[in-house]
């Protein structure tokens, strides 16, 4: 993980190398400053002012609502700080906190890729998901 952030730390997400880069960004516990898990960006995936968003969380870290509030804080810089039209992402079918997090997020399932995703040698269903910056205004409180 060190190396990781190492590496992110010299880059400028989204301006750094072509379109469909990947910048990844760590989730920190506040409460203990441990390093929590990870939240992965690909600027210009699929296209222009898109991006895909992946993450993942600690097993010792879950259950605790920071993947909810890092997503959240994520889906919102790259919407109002950064201008992106359209966020999508892709969960396997058993990974049922995942899908409740993105649905919460206002995240839309668009799309089944059936047993597209081998994990331990059985072929699971990938769920692919998306969300409009204009859904994600319309559903947050005004601030200020």
């Amino acid at each position: 993980m060190r190396e990781m952030v190492a590496e992110m730390e010299s880059k400028s997400p989204g301006e750094d190398g072509p379109s469909g880069t990947w910048y990844q960004y760590a989730i920190v516990d506040r409460s203990t400053g441990e390093t929590a898990g990870d939240i992965g960006v690909g600027f210009g995936i699929p296209g222009p002012q898109q991006a895909e968003i992946g993450y993942r969380l600690l097993d010792s870290f879950q259950g605790r609502g920071l993947a909810g509030e890092a997503v959240g804080m994520m889906v919102d810089h790259l919407f109002s700080e950064r201008g992106l039209h359209r966020l999508t992402a892709a969960v396997v079918a058993p990974n049922q906190p995942s899908i409740r997090l993105l649905e919460a997020l206002g995240f839309r399932r668009e799309g089944v890729f059936r047993k597209s995703f081998l994990c331990d040698g059985e072929w699971l269903d990938d769920y692919f998901y998306a969300l409009l910056n204009e859904e994600w205004r319309g559903a947050r409180v005004p601030r200020g």
